[in-house]
């Protein structure tokens, strides 16, 4: 329960187009799939689905987090801030059906990437916005098998988001395997503050298969394939010479490992994921992370994280072009670019009820850190810090 609060909390600030609150072009409002829907069935995409899953919850857990996101371009000036207050709730209902929760409002402030960008801070505009978000997700645990419904809210001045799902999973008798199969249907409307009379829709469907296998005591292994569909506005209304299809098809495979090493008495923790769509963007990302006690209440969590993009067939850095009827892009986020992430993770628990926790994370972004391309984009970094706390009743 706690891993899947976590990807709702810290995953759920992604936000539209013209607030780039991270680094990566598949973590961002046209990725696969929208925001709202990730912030429920991120458990399954991430890797986060405990081998427990199938134990119905006997307590009850509330979860508060405050994030703070900023980062910064172009030989150090200050581009996007992003705070924002969440709260997850899980209760179980009864003695075979689980309710869960999540409610955030974001905070946004700053410029999109300075190149080619209506809303950057040169052109003395920037940007403040606010998104109220949430979600509610019912889960009737039987015998050996589970069924959840679910739905997702999200509105902000120019972005709106609709979306609901259903997932299913199974288990074996000895509980050592749990099968996955989740279903989803986004409805997103897209407008502009610059441009008062666009009003577009996109819908999405996604479907998300995934394993979870106990290997050994020590062992656990997952993998996940998540297919999507897309059709309607991918344009980004605040950038210059902005042309993208109106579709776009897309895959994440992602296989993770959680190893307990004995000699350490400490947990390791890795993953590998692939992206690809039918813009041509392909991206690889491995992330590692070691859980290590360090008293028999404070947790230390190292992490390491690196990200390498293809960039999506449209993406061109030779602007303005005469033929604006093509399918064209010069957003930074569709190009080729490697980041990297290191970050430190405390975990302390206080009380038999109570968790608290602070993750402070530093990423930086280049077309030097990519395996390829040499379009010479402006870097990116960025600081991203979070703290929260878990009580459990």
């Amino acid at each position: 329960e706690s891993a899947a609060a976590d990807v709702a909390v810290t995953r759920s600030i992604m936000a539209k187009p013209k607030t780039t609150t991270d680094c990566e072009q598949d973590d961002q409002t046209d990725r696969l799939p929208s925001v709202a829907t990730v912030a429920l069935l991120m458990t399954i995409l991430s890797g986060k689905i405990d081998v427990q899953a199938q134990s119905v919850p006997t307590s009850s857990t509330v979860r508060v987090k405050y994030v703070h996101y900023s980062d910064f371009q172009g030989g150090g000036d200050s581009r996007m801030g992003v705070s924002s207050p969440m709260l997850w709730v899980q209760a179980p209902v009864g003695s075979s059906t689980v309710l869960q929760g999540s409610a955030l409002v974001d905070t946004v402030s700053g410029a999109s990437p300075l190149y080619l960008d209506t809303l950057s801070g040169a052109s003395g505009k920037g940007i403040y916005d606010q998104r109220y978000a949430g979600d509610l997700k019912l889960t009737q645990y039987f015998g050996t098998f589970s069924i959840a419904v679910g739905g997702a809210y999200s509105n902000e001045n120019d972005y709106l988001s609709r979306s609901g799902n259903i997932q299913f999973q199974t288990w074996s008798d000895d509980k050592n395997t749990v099968l996955s199969l989740g279903l989803s249907a986004d409805w997103d409307v897209i407008s502009s503050s610059n441009d008062p009379s666009l009003e577009e829709d996109r819908k999405t469907k996604a479907a998300i298969v995934g394993i979870t296998q106990v290997l050994s005591p020590d062992a656990i292994i997952q993998s996940n394939i998540a297919l999507s569909s897309g059709h309607g506005y991918y344009t980004d209304p605040y950038k210059l010479f902005d042309n993208r299809p109106r579709s776009r098809d897309a895959m994440i495979w992602l296989t993770r490992l959680n190893y307990y090493i004995g000699a350490l008495d400490a947990a390791w923790h890795t993953d590998y994921r692939f992206f690809h769509d039918s813009w041509n963007v392909s991206s690889h990302t491995i992330e590692t992370s070691l859980y290590q006690p360090v008293t028999d209440w404070l947790t230390l969590s190292p992490r390491m994280r690196y990200y390498y993009q293809q960039k999506a067939n449209f993406f061109t850095t030779a602007l303005p072009t005469i033929d604006l009827d093509r399918h064209i892009s010069g957003d930074q986020r569709l190009s080729n670019f490697g980041g990297i992430s290191l970050g430190l993770k405390l975990i302390a628990q206080i009380a038999d009820n109570v968790q608290l926790d602070a993750l402070y994370e530093y990423m930086q972004q280049s077309t030097e850190l990519g395996l390829r391309g040499n379009d010479r984009l402006q870097d990116i970094g960025a600081h991203y810090f979070e703290c929260g706390f878990a009580f459990k009743f």
